[in-house]
């Protein structure tokens, strides 16, 4: 007699046990193998899809008013004690369109992010080809941060904001253009010519109307993405701008150099604000803290990473631990966890509260160029030498699910805004797409003249 069953980890509280076991596999019209396949393919979604899905999949199977001779076949989900509890907790909410009118009314629990609402919505009919913000009166519920630290309560009516922009995918390379991509079809939508050398890093402001460049040429740029005008250039660094990023309220560029320092602009002006030093070696990311204003985080050459306050430019800690350059820094998107990537084959993460190392993720002596975490901040991404980007269990590590394909070293790797892909840039001079559900390349993005060097996604207009 086929049974199967199989324990997940479904949520951060939670396992799922999943059983099928047909009593009597003979009754006419029912394939047993099929059903305890389709409820295997089930694990691979997240809760949320697992219990629409499974509802979903026995509602269609025959009740005994429509089958002539009914079978006697059971499937049975059985929860954890753990998510028995997490349960007993759910809150129903609303989620209303900015029109007022009711786009669903959800069973939610605390613990949710953005991305479990979201989603949600989805097996709904919604669509992840548009930007989508999801707001608590006037407080928007960002990345990793749960319901609860957004305040919301049974009963609360959260706002669904359909931004009139696309996901788009930017890739910078060595060729010295930046080009925006439609990851749907994987057209090149837009090229800008915007320097003379290399660009190190790209990204899109969050309002979707200009791309931050970090060049070779020891400048960082801010252009216009229609009419690849330049709008603002930071110049004062003395060696290659290795990355440069936006602040969340969008007034700040910080930028990562060659030259050993870190640096923090006002975009308005142009000028520098603070100058961080204290590194012996090239700073190759920097990265400011989504938890704590004023905190920003490097990843240098000198085997070290480190939080600086952006107000007196102090060190107030320092990630010590690999043993060769660290080439990349991020935080997690609730701000207390970082997660640094090394030449000596690891990514570590680390309290960004008192430093201490709390998981090593070893990968087999290849150099890790950068390591980010998924938007719910479970899941750790990593770029690897061996031309892979791999992804790894955020708390339990173990092996990783590898995305290979690229001809030559994979020197960034992304996420989507929705977790659900990968963006990759590589020397081999493109950049790929890839599904985490299958772990498929789903596109190539070919077109520029020299290696990719950096590959992210945005939503632009």
């Amino acid at each position: 007699m086929l049974r199967w069953e199989q324990e997940v980890a479904c949520t951060e509280v939670a396992r799922v046990k999943l059983v099928v076991e047909p009593v009597a596999a003979h009754s006419e019209g029912f394939d047993a193998a099929a059903a305890v396949d389709l409820v295997a393919a089930l694990l691979e979604w997240h809760w949320v899809q697992i219990q629409a899905a499974v509802v979903s999949a026995l509602a269609a199977l025959p009740s005994e008013e429509q089958a002539a001779d009914p079978p006697s076949t059971t499937a049975a989900l059985e929860v954890a004690e753990g998510q028995a509890a997490a349960k007993a907790r759910g809150m129903c909410v609303s989620v209303v369109a900015m029109s007022g009118c009711e786009v669903a009314s959800l069973e939610v629990e605390p613990h949710w992010t953005l991305r479990d609402i979201l989603q949600l919505l989805d097996l709904q009919g919604g669509t992840a080809s548009f930007e989508r913000r999801l707001l608590h009166g006037d407080l928007e519920i960002r990345g990793g941060f749960t319901l609860a630290e957004a305040r919301v309560v049974a009963g609360s009516v959260l706002t669904l904001v359909r931004c009139n922009r696309m996901l788009t995918a930017v890739t910078a390379s060595a060729d010295g253009t930046v080009k925006l991509w439609n990851p749907e079809t994987q057209e090149c939508c837009r090229t800008l010519k915007v320097h003379d050398c290399g660009i190190w890093s790209a990204a899109l402001s969050p309002d979707g109307t200009a791309v931050l460049t970090g060049s070779k040429d020891s400048t960082a740029r801010i252009w216009d993405v229609g009419s690849g005008e330049c709008l603002q250039t930071f110049q004062g660094h003395v060696d290659e701008v290795c990355a440069a990023v936006f602040s969340l309220d969008v007034d700040h560029v910080l930028t990562a150099s060659d030259d050993c320092t870190a640096k923090l602009w006002s975009i308005e002006s142009g000028e520098c604000l603070q100058t961080f030093r204290g590194h012996e070696g090239i700073v190759f990311s920097a990265a400011f803290s989504p938890l704590e204003e004023g905190e920003v985080l490097t990843a240098s050459g000198d085997c070290t990473a480190r939080i600086w306050s952006s107000r007196s430019g102090n060190n107030l800690r320092t990630f010590r631990g690999h043993v060769d350059s660290v080439s990349s820094a991020a935080f997690a998107p609730h701000g207390k966890t970082v997660v640094t990537a090394s030449k000596d084959g690891s990514a570590k993460l680390w309290s960004a509260e008192c430093g201490q190392c709390l998981q090593t993720l070893q990968h087999d002596d290849a150099s890790i160029y950068s390591a980010v975490f998924s938007p719910d901040g479970l899941s750790v991404l990593t770029a690897c030498a061996d031309r892979s980007a791999k992804l790894w269990n955020a708390e339990l590590g173990g092996e990783p699910l590898s995305f290979e394909g690229h001809g030559q070293r994979v020197l960034s790797a992304t996420f989507s805004p929705d977790g659900g892909s990968v963006v990759t840039a590589s020397l081999d001079g493109t950049a790929r797409l890839w599904s985490i559900a299958s772990g498929l390349c789903v596109g190539t993005l070919r077109g520029h003249q020299s290696s990719v060097l950096t590959a992210v996604f945005g939503f632009a207009v």
